[in-house]
């Protein structure tokens, strides 16, 4: 076995489990959006419930203002998580020099080198789409958790 097809095997390798990360990341984020959904649906049922409890209540108001605040940042980032990024594959044509000659008789390690070349550069990309992936699910949790938070407090104004 040549360095080039353990290079290429390792590029390979590393480009699948970079593309499941990515995919795992896009996949949390549209639970955000799903969960932060329902919450603002109980928040809205809360004010349906508590109308009367609410009106004199302004620190309450201003929890759920904050809340429903939050549960919008989160559903936000969520989307933006989900929104496709340009540039992570090569584009076919860019192989189009490498099927005239002298490239077409080249020896197999000429191609083997175009192609892990170009999963490479794949892979940095899909690592950059991860890694800006993974800050904004960072901030649709946060801002979840902010949501929540202050959810919880508003209705223990009410309760209590």
């Amino acid at each position: 076995m040549t360095a080039g097809e353990v290079m290429t095997a390792y590029i390979e390798k590393g480009l699948a489990g970079m593309q499941a990360r990515k995919a795992a990341v896009e996949g949390r984020g549209v639970t955000v959006i799903t969960s932060s959904g329902t919450l603002v649906t109980l928040l809205l049922a809360f004010l349906v419930v508590s109308p009367g409890k609410m009106e004199h209540n302004t620190g309450a108001k201003i929890l759920v203002a904050l809340s429903l605040l939050g549960f919008t940042l989160s559903s936000t980032f969520g989307v933006l998580v989900n929104v496709p990024r340009k540039g992570q594959e090569p584009r076919p044509d860019s192989l189009h020099g490498h099927l005239a000659e002298p490239y077409w008789s080249a020896s197999a390690n000429e191609a083997q080198k175009v192609i892990a070349t170009a999963q490479l550069h794949t892979w940095q990309t899909t690592f950059d789409a991860w890694r800006s992936k993974s800050k904004l699910l960072l901030y649709a949790f946060v801002s979840q958790l902010f949501a929540v938070l202050t959810l919880g407090l508003g209705v223990l104004l009410v309760v209590l």
